[in-house]
């Protein structure tokens, strides 16, 4: 078997039934070029490509070599030479060709008429003894030839077997360096890797390191077979073999609508939602629309389709319609300023809060709302937001959500402008941020690698002391010094709920609800330097300390400086890019980024 699965035009390393197909139409003739076209492997489909016949040529190669060695395997070594033949088909056509005519022959041979017709006919038979029905006998040897061949097929056949399963491994059908490239993606079985397929669409090699467009194709090639897919029992959709500009989404799946998390097209929202009785609906509006839906859609049409002006307006409005409905419970024709401002201190929020936290004061989980970038529109993975936005980020979505208001104002589908006044208030240290540059928001992806990560590390000090240290700073969203100066006077328990002070302000909004695994980190972390419970440990007693031996003996716990903590964090997210680099370069690359200021979130 050659090395490359290039050179012997496939991707696979055993043989399936196209390959018997493409062997059969071989032997009958057919045009090499012609039969990889229908089959995957070699570039044969690419019009005027000089490779396409050489691709197809080591593809016929290594059919050919692997049928010799079922031959064999089936005890059929002396009948295996059968299928190095090939019908005579243009030797037979040459012969008859070669052979002259009985007056051309008179002519060179009996040009002054000498010889009497049986005399001629005599010489002609002596000197082409075989002239007789050769081309027949030629016919009937092709027949013969070709019945043997196809019994020794049928029998390879019978004898082998051809039809893959969703369990089978990819290495047992795959080439084996591409194989392990699979492996590395997590991608073990073939159902992993139709499952792969479906969920990132066209473009899926991407998200296989050192695995390029045409291996894709090839791949998608082979399971978009008839034989392939019935084998399998699925069938790859639209999705999986269109590219996503090309797919509309009626196309994916156009029954799939409700009142969920879902894009603009599949919102299907009821009458008390969606707009047709809304609060701040206008009496006579100038645009033909019945709900909030299609008065957006009104809004979008004015705007070259496709474009990126488009698709930015069409995310704030779609993001907005559905917070609206899912968190305020109202429609978006019903929303007045407060709900603006509600909203705007819903993005402030977003992704940067535990899971309890965030129960407290929103009906949809936190998670609901993210999901990785990169994902099409019709996925069931999409999600409106990837990760938290930045200051720059919430302004740009309030200009748009802004351009919404005022546009269905003006055609009088609303009453008044809800979102007239509002304004995105952050402090002068995100902004300063912001402009410089260097804030770079943690993304949900890379939150779930750094505590999948920590949560696989042994159990120990260290481990407890970064737990501590990435809960407090998402659950704070502190600067790096705040961090430090955090001691445990500013915990307090108000019933069943602790909540962590985060200055000099006694207020309310100067205070955050503790989750309950930031709770358990730091009751484990002041256990070792210890204390019994929360209650035991000294006011002054920094929550981010130093790890020292001996500190049972004499529990005095040591606060650690900013730097130290900033390296700390740097040290631990280069730890988590170095484990995910050969699964994902591009998510190691952005964990190598992550430090510190990408959880600030207050001044």
């Amino acid at each position: 078997m050659p090395a490359s699965w290039t050179s012997r035009g496939s991707v696979l390393i055993r043989l399936a039934r196209q390959h018997f197909a493409f062997y059969r139409g071989y032997l009958d003739g057919l045009d090499l070029r012609l039969l990889a076209e229908r089959y995957p492997g070699g570039d044969a489909a690419v019009p005027g490509k000089e490779a396409g016949t050489a691709s197809a040529k080591g593809l016929l190669d290594w059919i050919t070599q692997q049928l010799l060695m079922e031959a064999e395997r089936c005890g059929q070594r002396s009948a295996a030479r059968l299928l190095r033949l090939r019908p005579e088909q243009t030797a037979a056509k040459k012969r008859d060709a070669d052979l002259p005519t009985l007056a051309e022959f008179q002519e060179e041979r009996d040009p002054y008429h000498m010889y009497s017709e049986i005399e001629l006919l005599e010489l002609f038979e002596l000197e082409y003894p075989d002239r007789t029905g050769n081309a027949e006998r030629l016919a009937q040897r092709n027949r013969r030839l070709r019945r043997r061949q196809e019994a020794m097929l049928q029998l390879i056949e019978s004898r082998i077997r051809l039809e893959p399963g969703l369990d089978d491994p990819v290495v047992a059908w795959i080439d084996p360096r591409l194989a392990a490239y699979l492996l590395k993606a997590h991608i073990v079985t073939l159902g992993d890797l139709h499952a792969t397929i479906e969920a990132y669409g066209f473009h899926w090699y991407r998200k296989v390191p050192r695995i390029g467009v045409k291996a894709a194709r090839h791949i998608t090639g082979w399971l978009l077979l008839p034989a392939t897919r019935d084998a399998l029992g699925v069938a790859l959709s639209t999705r999986g073999i269109t590219p996503p500009r090309q797919i509309q989404i009626e196309q994916v799946n156009p029954a799939a609508k409700g009142l969920d998390i879902l894009p603009l097209e599949r919102l299907s929202l009821p009458d008390r939602l969606s707009g047709v009785t809304g609060s701040n609906r206008g009496s006579s509006a100038s645009i033909a629309a019945t709900n909030d839906i299609e008065a957006i859609q009104a809004w979008l049409s004015q705007m070259q389709a496709g474009s990126h002006t488009a698709r930015a307006c069409r995310k704030e409005a779609e993001r907005f319609l559905l917070w609206s409905v899912l968190e305020a419970q109202k429609p978006l024709s019903s929303a007045d300023a407060t709900e603006v401002r509600a909203y705007l201190h819903f993005l402030s929020q977003l992704g940067r809060q535990s899971p309890e936290a965030w129960k407290l004061h929103h009906r949809t989980p936190q998670k609901n709302w993210l999901g990785p970038r990169g994902v099409d529109r019709w996925s069931v993975r999409w999600r409106p937001f990837e990760g938290p936005l930045s200051t720059a980020s919430q302004r740009a979505a309030l200009s748009l959500l802004k351009g919404l208001m005022r546009f269905l104002h003006a055609t009088g589908y609303l009453q008044s402008d809800p979102s007239a006044g509002a304004k995105i208030v952050a402090g002068p240290a995100l902004e300063s941020d912001d402009k410089d540059g260097h804030r770079k928001a943690v993304l949900q992806d890379e939150w779930t690698a750094a505590w999948s990560y920590l949560e696989s590390q042994p159990r120990s000090a260290q481990s407890l002391r970064i737990k501590v240290i990435l809960l407090l700073m998402v659950e704070t969203g502190c600067r790096l010094q705040q961090l430090a100066r955090m001691q445990r006077g500013g915990l307090s328990c108000n019933g069943s709920q602790w909540r962590l002070r985060l200055g000099a302000d006694e207020s309310p909004s100067g205070t955050v609800v503790v989750s309950k695994d930031l709770h358990d980190a730091l009751v484990e972390i002041f256990g070792y330097h210890g204390f019994n419970d929360l209650d035991s440990v000294p006011p002054s007693t920094p929550l981010i300390s130093a790890i020292t031996t001996d500190l049972r003996r004499n529990p005095i716990v040591h606060a650690l400086s900013g730097s130290r903590i900033y390296r700390i964090v740097k040290d631990f997210f280069n730890k988590v890019a170095a484990e995910v680099d050969n699964t994902d370069p591009s998510l190691a690359a952005r964990l190598r980024q992550v430090s510190v200021d990408s959880f600030i979130h207050r001044e």
